[in-house]
């Protein structure tokens, strides 16, 4: 099924079929490696996501989409310095990242990490879909101008972020198909249609 790796602790998803399943499961898929290794992803993230010393974002933004990634760095409290160093995508999953947490939401309460003990204990042989890397790659191969785009959008989004992160779960937790497509793909992600294509197509 599909899941939310990241939930708010008060969330109560983890209803009786899902147990069943897991239960009389033999394997259990996850999209990902839950703990990499950091002595090997993070020089990957550092390949895939930093420029070279004489390269900086800045460069590579108009001065209003500058002072837009200056503002939105100063309202989630992180450096500029630092996002200058990276490139469009990694930005932009840090301040996602960053906004999801202020929004309450916790990594620990996501469903891969709520599933993987009980599938440990219970002897189940854990697999993934994707490696890290190839997860990193997904975002670090798309042309800098739709870099750009998707790091523009998500700023442009950050006022409404926990509105939007809150209607998504909901969604979700209640099985509601149309009203994920709608907040997801509509509204999110066919703004931005070469990352629909990579994410989902």
């Amino acid at each position: 099924f599909g899941t939310v790796h990241v939930l708010p602790p008060e969330l109560e998803w983890r209803k009786p079929p899902i147990d069943k399943a897991l239960g009389e499961a033999k394997a259990i898929y996850f999209e990902t490696d839950l703990d990499p290794d950091p002595r090997t992803i993070v020089p990957v993230i550092q390949q895939l996501g930093m420029y070279p010393p004489s390269s900086r974002l800045s460069d590579r933004l108009t001065p209003a989409q500058n002072a837009a990634l200056q503002k939105a760095a100063a309202e989630l409290g992180l450096p500029a310095f630092q996002l200058d160093a990276m490139k469009p995508w990694l930005v932009a999953v840090t301040l996602s990242d960053v906004m999801i947490t202020r929004a309450g939401y916790d990594v620990n309460s996501g469903v891969e990490r709520k599933l993987a003990p009980t599938a440990k204990e219970g002897g189940k042989e854990i697999r993934k879909f994707e490696t890290v890397e190839e997860q990193l790659l997904v975002f670090a191969d798309l042309p800098e101008e739709t870099q750009i785009a998707f790091l523009m959008e998500g700023i442009d989004q950050i006022d409404e972020s926990t509105a939007m992160l809150n209607e998504l779960v909901d969604a979700w937790a209640a099985g509601d198909t149309a009203k994920l497509e709608k907040v997801m793909i509509d509204e999110d992600l066919a703004e931005t249609p070469a990352i629909y294509d990579v994410l989902l197509v």
